[in-house]
């Protein structure tokens, strides 16, 4: 059992997950920012410490690290920028407490330059991992590879909750609906644009489904907002979409399983959001539509046309007009019972190969001080 202290400046369902994952075997403490919010008990400390994750805070910070003394600082990069108090906390821990450094990456865009704090946590780190394996392909051709560093695959820990006993109450619409095949799109388009591939892809289910847009544009300009609506109606869509708004979590739910598909390929997505939606889909009556570079996430599950519908990147809209030749979306329910076991099997493997990796470098270090 180790003392592992988390920093996630976001507290996304991710981090949560991971660290009650880890709480099994080890002793967790979580550190987040003093206005994120959770609900619900959990069986180890979440400190709401940092309001701007400034260098001024990460030594407030100080004393409460030093009486922690964790093994190990793990910290949790939503995007590839690290604040002044992660870039403190976790070069204070190694280089002073002698704690092993573990960074998970879910999100790579850029290079990574000399001036750029993450690179320097990237090659301190004994432990890192990436949300799927293109990204560890990326972080690869970095080229910032030390000569003792474990890496592996750690897609995002996220427990499927269902949170609803008995029939959940649904907006009017939905009733609107119940004759209708539902294609089911995730929604999350800061602004009007007819080339993001939510509206484009959208346009070739209509000619066969009814889509769902799942998300709102409340913060969008008005003019936007008449522009989006005014467009789609001059479109193949016409009258033949809706979008949902803000939904609680069991409506969307219902909504899958009222569903023939949910369309994620190409989508403008996290690597979280990503996860989240494959496994909130998986365990509903629902087929999923995704492309090569989600499928792996969690590669090992997904198999094309028997539990889901698997799109190349490349050709995704090739792809898609050729599966509007196929009946129905919906796949064999046998497939998607094996599809449902195989989530729920695999749920524990990510945390069992991080384990694995804390032990190596654990080992690597003991060695070390042998010698």
């Amino acid at each position: 059992m180790a003392k592992i202290l988390i920093l996630a400046r976001t507290l996304q369902p991710t981090a949560l997950d991971l660290a009650q994952s880890l709480h099994h075997n080890h002793e967790v403490t979580l550190v987040t920012g003093k206005h994120e919010e959770f609900t619900g008990s959990y069986d180890f400390p979440i400190l709401t410490f940092f309001e701007k994750w400034s260098a001024l805070e990460a030594l407030q910070f100080l004393p409460v690290l030093l009486q922690m003394n964790p093994e190990i600082v793990h910290t949790l990069c939503q995007d590839d920028k690290l604040s002044l108090a992660e870039t403190f906390i976790t070069l204070w821990a190694n280089r002073f407490q002698s704690a092993l450094l573990s960074t998970s990456l879910f999100r790579l865009k850029r290079r990574l330059t000399w001036t750029n704090p993450m690179k320097q946590l990237v090659e301190k780190s004994q432990v890192v991992t990436t949300a799927n394996v293109p990204m560890m392909g990326h972080l690869r051709g970095l080229n910032i590879r030390p000569k003792r560093q474990s890496r592996g695959v750690l897609p995002p820990i996220l427990r499927v909750k269902s949170s609803h006993i008995g029939r959940p109450e649904m907006p009017e619409w939905m009733s609107r609906l119940r004759t209708e095949r539902l294609i089911l799109i995730p929604f999350s388009l800061e602004f009007f644009d007819i080339t993001d591939p939510a509206i484009e892809f959208a346009k070739v289910f209509s000619e066969k489904y009814f889509v769902v847009f799942l998300g709102d544009n409340s913060d969008w300009k008005l003019r936007e907002k008449k522009q989006f609506s005014h467009y789609l109606q001059s479109t193949s869509l016409k009258d033949r979409w809706l979008l949902t708004g803000d939904l609680q979590e069991h409506q969307v739910q219902e909504l899958l399983r009222s569903a023939e598909a949910l369309f994620l390929a190409r989508l403008k997505l996290s690597v979280t959001e990503i996860n989240r939606w494959l496994l909130l889909g998986s365990t509903m009556p629902v087929s999923l539509i995704m492309d090569t570079s989600q499928a792996s996430i969690h590669s090992q599950i997904w198999r094309n046309r028997e539990n889901s519908w698997i799109l190349s990147l490349q050709d995704t809209k090739k792809d898609l007009y050729e599966l509007m030749d196929v009946e129905t979306l919906k796949l064999q329910p046998e497939h998607l019972d094996e599809l449902r076991t195989s989530v729920s099997l695999q749920l524990d493997s990510p945390v069992n190969e991080l384990n694995r990796l804390y032990q190596k470098a654990i080992n690597e270090k003991a060695l070390g001080v042998l010698k």
